[in-house]
């Protein structure tokens, strides 16, 4: 199930934080028609409304995403293209192909920076059977042909993966070539072993720092995870 310990001040800070543009500004949900101009959710309701860009992505699609009411897998993806794209160019091309835009939810390029797509708790576009109860992340290449780059596998996909993995406790990482339904390119050359070392080690570090005694710095700990949910669109707080 999607956790229920979203933080009801997202709303308000997640306005300033993503700096979108909203295209229509009544409530889907409510029909509320007061909220500003660059709101991010209805301010009566905090339903998401109904046409938004993301942070980074800035990707509009040319439908309202159905919600996801599950999260049991973190899937990893590739774009199977060895020229250089953007998630922009990804968006283009799923939707000549008749989708709404963006399969995925995130964007991982080869410098390392993570891109927001689909909305965290939307359904997806790369297999059906997974549409509904995953969350994709999608990394710039094709790992077929080409290895990782290193920035790929640095901090900031890591603790993407991190914060993922904390919020949906019982959510499995897979890799789409793992998959039965999957029938593109495959990860041959994905270093699926560093991630998930470099994955446990980071959670192993911050089990750590979680239990020590010290409040403040728990507390400084928990604002600077909470900040990190906030950079990937993700309305909760870790506690």
């Amino acid at each position: 199930m999607i956790p229920n310990n979203q933080d009801k001040s997202f709303l308000q800070r997640r306005d300033e934080l993503l700096k979108s543009k909203l295209i229509v500004n009544a409530c889907p949900n409510c029909n509320f028609t007061d909220n500003t101009a660059d709101a991010i959710f209805c301010t009566k309701c905090g339903a998401q409304l109904k046409k938004l860009n993301t942070i980074q992505g800035n990707l509009e699609f040319k439908e309202i995403l159905k919600k996801r009411t599950a999260t049991k897998h973190i899937i990893i993806y590739h774009s199977v293209s060895t020229a250089p794209h953007t998630i922009k160019d990804v968006h283009k091309w799923h939707k000549n192909k008749g989708m709404a835009g963006f399969a995925y939810h995130y964007f991982v390029n080869k410098k390392g920076d993570v891109f927001l797509g689909r909305p965290y708790d939307a359904y997806g576009a790369f297999l059906p059977a997974y549409n509904g109860n995953s969350i994709a992340i999608c990394f710039e290449g094709d790992f077929s042909k080409q290895p990782l780059t290193d920035n790929q596998l640095s901090e900031k996909a890591i603790d993407l993966l991190l914060i993922l993995s904390r919020i949906f406790k019982d959510a499995d990482i897979v890799f789409c070539d793992d998959l039965k339904d999957y029938k593109h390119a495959s990860l041959m050359r994905f270093d699926k072993e560093g991630l998930h070392t470099k994955l446990g080690d980071r959670q192993r570090w911050l089990e750590t720092q979680l239990k020590k005694k010290n409040t403040t710095e728990k507390e400084s700990l928990y604002k600077q995870l909470d900040s990190q949910c906030e950079m990937f669109g993700l309305p909760f707080r870790i506690r």
